[in-house]
């Protein structure tokens, strides 16, 4: 087997790093799959730990964070639902959105939930700086999880991710107060993209500076535009009345047989 050069071993822990942190968030239908998804972190604010992602995804209906764990026989995947999510806008700059939940509670029902006894599982969160704004001379990227499919000849659920390298920051978008984030690559369509609203965009250095915000199905600009989470993060947990957050949601768990 071939060596791996750096450039690939960096690109690969990158890519490793930012799906630690990176949470799935869907929508189930009345089918129970998911009819909408998106994507976001937890991060550690104000010495409180709270689910981060794009206004526009938590903005309507309830969702769920779906867990990379597979269950039952490679059949199934669990999913935690969210309680009471809040958000400033759903479109351009203002485009954040956040659920303030009981942290511990999570951890504790997840780690009695019946069918990951024995399995190995961890719940990252980011303790870096949410402040920090983009410069012209780092280069940033993303990453996120996608739905999981079944394989027949491995029998198996497995999900692949989708992710963007060597983004260059291009400036605030004057249309929307949005930062431009420039592609290393041509645009791979609205569809490659779907779920990635809500996903931390961090640089190479690891630092968190923005979340990938909501496009225009029309637009094809090769940018991702970046909510500008420098301008907002005072905004979260404004409101708040307690100090542990909401019960988290009920654990469930979802069947995908193969074909």
């Amino acid at each position: 087997m071939a060596k791996k050069s750096e450039h690939d071993e960096a690109v690969e822990a990158f890519v490793k790093r930012m799906l630690e942190y990176s949470l799935r968030l869907v929508r189930p239908g009345t089918e129970g799959l998911p009819i909408e998804q998106g994507s976001g972190f937890f991060a550690l604010h104000n010495h409180r730990i709270v689910l981060i992602t794009a206004g526009h995804v938590v903005a309507e209906g309830e969702w769920f964070i779906e867990s990379n764990v597979i269950l039952e026989r490679e059949k199934e995947v669990l999913s935690v639902g969210l309680q009471d999510p809040k958000s400033i806008d759903s479109i351009g700059r203002n485009d954040l959105g956040w659920v303030e939940l009981d942290f511990n509670q999570l951890k504790g029902r997840l780690h009695s939930e019946e069918k990951l006894k024995g399995r190995e599982f961890s719940i990252p969160v980011y303790e870096g700086p949410l402040n920090q704004r983009p410069t012209t001379t780092m280069v940033y990227g993303f990453a996120k999880w996608n739905a999981a499919e079944y394989h027949p000849f491995l029998r198996a659920l497995l999900r692949d991710p989708a992710y963007e390298l060597y983004m260059h920051y291009d400036g605030i978008d004057t249309r929307n107060g949005c930062y431009r984030f420039a592609l290393n690559r041509p645009h791979m369509g609205h569809e490659y993209y779907r779920g990635c609203s809500g996903a931390p965009v961090a640089g190479a250095d690891g630092v968190i500076v923005s979340l990938v915000g909501g496009a225009p199905e029309e637009s094809t600009e090769n940018i991702i535009w970046g909510v500008p989470l420098a301008d907002h993060i005072h905004l979260i947990g404004s409101e708040s009345t307690g100090k542990s957050g909401r019960e988290p949601g009920t654990v469930t768990t979802r069947s995908h047989p193969p074909p």
